[in-house]
């Protein structure tokens, strides 16, 4: 169970939600100033995330929607918690599309040959390479393979 504390300060009221895990360790999770309302609202998400964590399941989806859109700050306060697995970097992301890529450009040259042009490849190679794909890999993959391919 978590609860919503207020400090009174210098700088206004800034909020924090306290929590013990299942680890039976206490966490708090400081707000810094926000409204009354959004500090409730961050404590029945947090809740929920304990809970879940708790049951061993995944969180529900108000609660991981608002995990998405908090600030890499409170976002770090919920990991160091055990909340939330840490965020993925941007960087890798653009890494991952590359290797997407690169893994499109190399089936479509085990099929077509490297010293094919994209000009020369007609519809019916193309409805060839589709049944290619789909003999190769499942149904989900090669469409996506597909898709790169309409792309490109």
């Amino acid at each position: 169970m978590a609860a919503l504390c207020s400090d009174s300060g210098k700088i206004g009221t800034t909020y924090r939600v306290l929590l013990r895990i299942s680890d039976a360790k206490r966490h708090t999770i400081r707000l810094d100033r926000v409204s009354k309302k959004i500090a409730e609202t961050a404590r029945r998400m947090i809740e929920s995330l304990e809970a879940a964590k708790a049951a061993g399941h995944s969180p529900n989806r108000e609660a991981a929607e608002w995990v998405g859109r908090v600030s890499d700050e409170i976002h770090s306060r919920l990991e160091r918690a055990g909340l939330v697995p840490p965020r993925q970097k941007a960087a890798s992301a653009a890494r991952t599309l590359g290797q997407h890529r690169d893994q499109g450009q190399r089936l479509q040259e085990e099929y077509f040959g490297k010293d094919r042009t994209l000009e020369s490849i007609t519809e019916g190679d193309a409805d060839g390479y589709k049944r290619w794909l789909l003999d190769k890999f499942a149904v989900a993959s090669a469409s996506v393979d597909l898709r790169r391919a309409g792309s490109s």
